[in-house]
């Protein structure tokens, strides 16, 4: 009985190694629209719950996952993290159109509320109650599966985001805030709500804050003595040094402040791209089965959408060799780039 069942522990392994996601917890299932049928397709259902991913360090999928070898890692030397999923399909999937469509959420937020269906009222996806009115529903006669999964890191816990392992390095940092973005009376300013990275050390002697009148500005330096590194408002364990405090507030004249210091343990914010690839590659592979994979007509197709930030993270994902899976087999068929800037 041990080489059979040693083969499998090397098969499991290997279907994690490849698959990256291990496992789909389904939260809830609930009628989309008040079970309203959609011509010819039927009725939809919305699907709500959280995937769960696993990557090698050291394996070809993560190799453009920034900082990925520093994050900690469980008992089998794979780094996890998770991410909530939202999927809206036709209740019998004989009758959709064999595609699924999956957006890349901006901040949390859907964009295709508006442009490929209209609803009456706000669509949270985060929402407990699936919005009951559709003013707009030609997608839906087209029978088509619309899907959103996590991928950004750094987001509040309520919002749409991505739980990732942070990293145990430090390196030079560069914030810039202005004083709009400041306490009222202009003296502190929070790095960790904002976005940024906490100090490494509250001393920093080296550490840099200048005011500036633009970007390129080269701006006047603040002296050290004037300003510090404190601990956050929220008080939150390892802190210490995740926001700053200006004791005398520099005359006028300038239109922002840029802080240039040694920051540490940084979200692995990388694997969000892995999430988004990953989550293709599971909707076309039953070797991890699941909720989400077990009607292989909803993913004959899979496409993809981004607008404004999302659209850049399709760009750069599809550049950096994301949109491959096992095999060399393409991920998403079609990507809709749309208001991609900058």
């Amino acid at each position: 009985m041990l080489r059979p069942l040693a083969l499998l522990t090397c098969l499991a392994a290997s279907a994690v190694v490849q698959a990256e996601v291990v496992s789909v917890e389904v939260a809830s299932r609930q009628a989309w629209a008040d079970g309203r049928a959609f011509g010819a397709v039927g009725a939809y259902e919305v699907l709500r719950g959280t995937v769960h991913y696993a990557i090698d360090p050291r394996s070809a999928s993560a190799r453009n996952v920034t900082d990925i070898r520093h994050a900690p890692v469980n008992a089998r030397g794979l780094v996890e993290y998770s991410g909530p999923f939202l999927v809206i399909r036709p209740v019998d999937a004989a009758r959709g159109n064999h595609t699924t469509l999956v957006e890349v959420a901006n901040r949390g937020n859907t964009q295709m509320n508006g442009l490929f269906f209209r609803t009456g009222s706000g669509f949270d996806l985060m929402a407990a109650t699936p919005a009951a009115t559709l003013t707009e529903s030609t997608f839906f006669e087209l029978g088509y599966t619309v899907a959103w999964v996590g991928w950004q890191a750094k987001l509040k816990r309520e919002q749409f985001g991505l739980q990732v392992p942070v990293a145990n390095v430090h390196g030079p940092v560069r914030a810039t805030f202005g004083t709009r973005d400041m306490t009222p009376d202009r003296r502190a300013y929070d790095l960790a709500q904002n976005g940024y990275y906490c100090a490494r050390d509250a001393a920093q002697p080296k550490a840099v804050l200048r005011t500036q009148t633009s970007f390129d500005d080269p701006g006047q330096v603040v002296a050290r003595s004037a300003w510090r590194f404190a601990a956050a408002d929220d008080g939150a364990p390892g802190s210490a040094a995740c926001r700053i405090e200006i004791d005398g507030v520099p005359a006028t004249g300038y239109s922002h402040f840029s802080l240039v210091y040694e920051g540490e343990k940084p979200a692995v914010a990388g694997l969000g791209q892995a999430a988004f690839r990953d989550f293709a590659w599971h909707l076309r592979d039953r070797r991890v089965p699941s909720e989400l994979n077990q009607r292989p007509q909803d993913a004959k197709a899979v496409l993809a959408y981004g607008y404004s930030q999302g659209g850049r993270f399709l760009r750069d994902s599809f550049y950096g060799g994301s949109n491959t899976g096992p095999g060399g087999i393409k991920l998403y068929d079609g990507m809709l780039v749309t208001a991609a800037g900058a």
